[in-house]
């Protein structure tokens, strides 16, 4: 594996994952941008039995999704629990093809049934479309907390933004890309009736 290679992992609940996906959205043209450079493929896992899901994982070709499958294992002690785990990875030598990986299980008679979803960076994004979008998603008081003066406000904070702003939002897009890719698979399961976050 390239040391160079991050991952993240995370555990949502269905609260945590609709947020997500309620903020990109409210984003129109960052959700646009997003969705045109991502791709997601999915399939339904039914009734597997705890042996086979370590086979799965020992299968796995990518090491944060093997820990997501072994992760399922570990958390889902009775019938009737659930839970929604992702994970997103980047190599810092290529941060055009990021990867992010979601899976929903639920436990019913001691076998699991998983929905799989993965989301792959397809085409390079626009740094400059993608510091503006998310310059307007930034709250001015992040941006402004990245140099030590009290002396901007009103209008000033427009022309210090131009110089500034857009690469304070390109690096705190970064920060929140994870979150961002997962709000688009959950947009796109719901637009196909694959997951219903609202489920009680």
């Amino acid at each position: 594996m390239n040391s160079n290679k991050q991952v993240r992992i995370d555990i949502m609940s269905p609260e945590e994952a609709e947020k997500y996906m309620n903020d990109l959205t409210s984003n129109e043209n960052l959700f646009a941008l997003i969705r045109f450079s991502f791709e997601i493929q999915w399939k339904k896992l039914k009734g597997i039995q705890p042996n086979e899901l370590e086979i799965l994982a020992n299968k796995a070709k990518d090491a944060e999704v093997k820990l997501l499958y072994e992760n399922v294992l570990t958390t889902l002690k009775n019938d009737g629990e659930s839970t929604l785990i992702a994970s997103t990875s980047n190599d810092n030598e290529d941060t055009t093809r990021r990867k992010s990986t979601v899976i929903f299980a639920e436990k019913h008679n001691k076998k699991y049934d998983l929905l799989v979803v993965n989301a792959t960076q397809m085409k390079q994004i626009n740094k400059q479309k993608l510091a503006t979008f998310c310059l307007f998603a930034v709250p001015a008081g992040l941006i402004l907390s990245s140099v030590a003066t009290p002396f901007i406000t009103g209008l000033s904070v427009l022309s210090f933004a131009t110089t500034l702003g857009l690469k304070t939002a390109y690096e705190y897009y970064y920060e929140i890309m994870p979150e961002i890719i997962y709000g688009y698979i959950f947009k796109e399961l719901e637009e196909q009736n694959l997951l219903n976050l609202n489920k009680k």
